[in-house]
């Protein structure tokens, strides 16, 4: 397998529960075509099923306790703030730097929490978050060609068009981008290269702004999608493997549960009084499309950021939002700077949130709302376990979390909308890969160890994922065994610090897209 070259795309919130339905009609002819011939099926995601652990557990085939990276920010318990995470916080080597010690050269666009830039071999322009002005390409040099060859090519969110939603720009921008960064693949794709991974990131974005509109927003853009592949398609060789993959699912929402409301109706929280948040309006866009005005933007803006009301000698628990991540922290004596909870009593309270959270209802729906909960350890294993929120869980999929503070545990959204869920979705072609045949099982963890052998390289013993055998052919395996090897993956880099100025365009970019208030 030493000539294999492997070209991966990535859909960013790709679901079959959308796609599928259009593929059986045709109406995505080389998705069809592709499936067919391939082996496929739904790739489980993260807990939580967000763009930045999954996507780098992607690429780094371990699980976010091992590489460290939990959401768009981290959380400093002793300031309570959020740190901005970049690609520096990626503690574990990445699928590309293990190809790079083995001499094969990588292509990487567009891949989240890839800002800045870092290749041993190879070329990267660098995935959200990420600022317009800073150095998000490597080499250097390479912008300079693709800007003698194909003008302006820098297409980067940006998020003050985004934040006065209207429509048919938003249409045109993500059209825009999309088109720009595939002329931006297509060129790339002719130069030396063994792995090269695209990820389209619009597909998430058109999801979460205009899910409800399906058959007149999505497909089109969908069929868009389909005629690049089909050219990816034409344009590779004979002995060429392609893969699509999705970082996480995608369904529909129609209430909010309000978790630190549920803590202070069971007890574990108390807050100084009532305060009024808009988070739950922010989120997915939904306030863009009411059309206020920037004014009024500006001003729930600046009531989001402040602290929760909460009264701290009297709290066990609480929720503190860092972009989407869906857990819950026990104000701990020692750890947390006003912590009442003692080391003894730590497991006592978490299992009591626990087991109430287990059996909590939405009577007006009939239904139980959380799906899974449980002990950080539990889902996690690695040195950055200990950063992760004490109780992890999943929401049931008809439900959005938020941190207000209210009168109300559940409430219907006025915008119903679409949000993340587990099941991914993967589609592997090529020789030696199985024809026609849904997998089932695979975590988004696999993907790497999978790309690594199909590369002709050694498997990291400390992977969390495995070689998905069941999508290769017995004879391939049989003739390429695969190899487990002691590698180290540990990275060693400093921390990158970003600018002021890189972080308010990141913040910015996020807000825009819809990824914090």
């Amino acid at each position: 397998m030493s000539s294999t070259r492997m070209f991966v795309i990535g859909l960013d919130a790709g679901t079959f529960d959308l796609l599928e339905p259009w593929i059986k009609e045709a109406r995505l002819p080389n998705l069809k075509r592709m499936i067919e011939n391939s082996a496929y099926g739904q790739l489980e995601s993260t807990i939580p099923p967000v763009t930045p652990p999954a996507w780098t557990s992607f690429m780094t085939g371990v699980n976010p306790g091992k590489h460290g990276v939990l959401d768009f920010f981290a959380f400093d318990v002793n300031s309570f703030k959020n740190i901005l995470v970049n690609s520096s916080h990626v503690r574990s080597k990445r699928l590309w730097d293990l190809a790079g010690e083995r001499g094969k050269r990588s292509i990487i666009l567009y891949v989240p929490m890839t800002y800045p830039p870092r290749m041993s071999q190879g070329m990267m322009i660098s995935g959200i978050p990420a600022p317009l002005h800073g150095e998000f390409i490597y080499p250097k040099e390479m912008g300079r060609d693709l800007e003698e060859k194909l003008g302006r090519w820098w297409i980067v969110a940006d998020g003050d068009k985004f934040m006065d939603f209207h429509e048919e720009t938003f249409l045109s921008e993500i059209y825009q981008t999309l088109e720009t960064r595939f002329r931006v693949a297509s060129y790339l794709m002719t130069k030396e290269w063994d792995l090269f991974v695209w990820v389209v990131m619009e597909t998430d974005w058109i999801q979460h702004y205009l899910w409800e509109e399906k058959e007149r927003c999505l497909l089109p853009f969908y069929i868009k999608i389909d005629g690049m592949i089909g050219h990816f398609m034409e344009s590779l060789k004979k002995e060429d493997v392609i893969l699509i993959i999705s970082d996480h699912g995608f369904g529909p929402i129609s209430k909010n549960f309000y978790i630190n409301s549920w803590l202070r109706e069971k007890g574990f929280l108390r807050s100084k009084r009532q305060r009024v948040r808009f988070q739950e309006n922010l989120d997915l866009g939904i306030v863009h499309r009411k059309k206020e005005s920037s004014m009024m933007q500006k001003v729930k803006y600046l009531l989001v950021k402040k602290k929760l009301g909460i009264d701290w000698q009297k709290t066990q628990a609480y929720y503190h939002l860092t972009g989407w991540f869906w857990g819950i922290r026990i104000n701990l004596k020692g750890r947390e700077p006003n912590g009442i909870v003692q080391p003894e009593e730590y497991d006592g309270v978490r299992n009591r949130i626990i087991e109430a959270m287990k059996l909590t209802v939405d009577e007006e729906e009939g239904m139980r709302v959380i799906e899974r909960i449980c002990r950080r350890e539990d889902i996690y294993s690695g040195p950055y376990t200990k950063d992760a929120p004490d109780i992890i869980f999943t929401l049931n999929p008809k439900y959005y979390l938020s941190d207000r503070i209210g009168n109300y545990i559940f409430k219907k959204r006025k915008v119903r909308g679409g949000f993340h869920r587990r099941d991914g979705m993967f589609i592997l072609h090529g020789p030696g890969i199985k024809k026609g045949e849904r997998i089932i099982g695979p975590h988004i963890m696999d993907v790497a160890p999978t790309i690594l052998y199909l590369l002709g390289l050694p498997i990291p013993k400390g992977f969390d994922g495995k070689v998905l055998t069941g999508a290769l052919e017995p004879e391939m395996l049989k003739a390429c065994p695969i190899r487990v090897e002691d590698i180290a993956l540990d990275v060693g880099l400093p921390e990158f610090a970003m600018t002021e100025t890189e972080e308010e365009e990141i913040k910015k970019e996020l807000r825009g897209l819809g990824y914090m208030g």
